[in-house]
């Protein structure tokens, strides 16, 4: 399943996405959204192993406070 998370923090990185995400299951890759300059624009493609842990990221993490941001956490078809 692909995931869209928006409404990251400017300085956050991939381990800190892998990190809030790996204990819902398996990632397979993560991709943060970089412009031609390649600062963030906030927000991260994230593939996952399975459909199901996909909905439960989405379940729990969708309008979730990280880092002082609310996540928006949806899923890209």
């Amino acid at each position: 399943m692909q995931l869209y998370l928006e409404n990251l923090p400017l300085r956050v990185s991939e381990q800190d996405i892998y990190y809030l995400l790996s204990e819902f299951g398996s990632i397979i890759s993560i991709k943060i959204t970089r412009d031609s300059h390649g600062r963030s624009l906030c927000s991260a493609h994230v593939d996952i192993k399975e459909d199901v842990d996909g909905r439960r990221i989405i379940t729990a993490l969708h309008n979730s406070n990280f880092k002082e941001h609310y996540l928006i956490v949806y899923e890209i078809k």
